[in-house]
């Protein structure tokens, strides 16, 4: 990761990502900031916050808690589950389904 000034012309118009293209690739390891390919400096301070689960025991990687895998609720089948929120005190699920919503 690396910052740029956004003010400037952006150092990568096509995206800063390589996936298998040698040409890109190159182009990638001569442009690309040295100090962005560097790790950062130990936050000892931050890590501390960072892995505050891990001092009481516990393995949360993203403070995501698995209560239960749910395949279907109320009879309806989930595909994969994109988002949760809350509206009205109710729980609404976006997911990715493979149910044919009927429109009558």
């Amino acid at each position: 990761m690396f910052y740029y000034d956004a003010t400037k012309e952006n150092p990568f118009p096509r995206g800063a990502i390589c996936y298998g293209n040698t040409e890109r690739a190159d182009e990638m390891r001569r442009e690309y900031p040295k100090e962005g390919t560097q790790l950062l400096p130990s936050r000892p301070d931050l890590e501390h916050h960072a892995h505050q689960s891990s001092s009481h025991g516990l393995q949360i990687p993203f403070g995501i808690v698995e209560e239960g895998a749910f395949t279907s609720i109320g009879g309806v089948k989930l595909g994969q589950v994109a988002g949760l929120t809350f509206q009205e005190n109710n729980l609404v699920i976006f997911h990715r389904a493979g149910r044919v919503w009927n429109q009558k």
